[in-house]
């Protein structure tokens, strides 16, 4: 009686795999077609892989010219234009404004994201703005620190964004809020 093989057991193990093990009269004549097969197999997954790295190329390559892209975007703000945070007009100080058009001060963006963000943003926002504050860095260190910060502080916005998701259980109306805004 012939010994059942399972069909997972040649998942494992390849042709390739077996050929070191043939003693040297062995004629590779008789397993010419299983390692056509092998080589077929290998074949394909290259061509797979080839054609894996062709995707990603050309995704790395729409990702820098959306990037490169960025530099040219502009908002449009309307004089009346209030911040979403504190209702200020937004043209009285530095703001940020997001491609989904919400607009903010520097400042309160700064105390939203210092509020919401995880321990260690919270805590390299507060080192930057100390060491701008108090100028203990100048010249290109300034303007680097400042950049850092900006990105920390303006890298999404914080009413459509991941912190918008983390506050999903907070209400609309809090107490102080003006009622009258929300009537139907």
């Amino acid at each position: 009686m012939k010994p059942v093989i399972p069909l997972q057991f040649f998942d494992l193990l390849k042709i390739e795999d077996l050929i070191p093990f043939f003693p040297d009269f062995v004629v590779i004549d008789d397993f010419k077609e299983e390692i056509c097969n092998a080589l077929e197999d290998y074949s394909r997954n290259i061509d797979g892989l080839k054609k894996e790295m062709d995707e990603s190329s050309q995704t790395a390559a729409n990702i820098k010219v959306d990037i490169a892209a960025l530099d040219h975007r502009y908002a449009i703000v309307e004089p009346g234009e209030k911040c979403y945070a504190c209702s200020l007009p937004l043209l009285s100080r530095q703001f940020f404004v997001f491609p989904c058009q919400h607009a903010f001060h520097s400042d309160c963006l700064g105390r939203k994201v210092l509020e919401q963000a995880g321990v260690g943003k919270s805590k390299r926002i507060r080192e930057c703005q100390v060491k701008i504050s108090k100028g203990l860095v100048n010249g290109a260190e300034k303007e680097a620190m400042v950049a850092e910060l900006d990105a920390l502080v303006a890298s999404a916005c914080i009413l459509c964004s991941e912190y918008a998701i983390k506050r999903i259980d907070e209400p609309f109306v809090v107490p102080n809020d003006n009622r009258n805004e929300w009537a139907l």
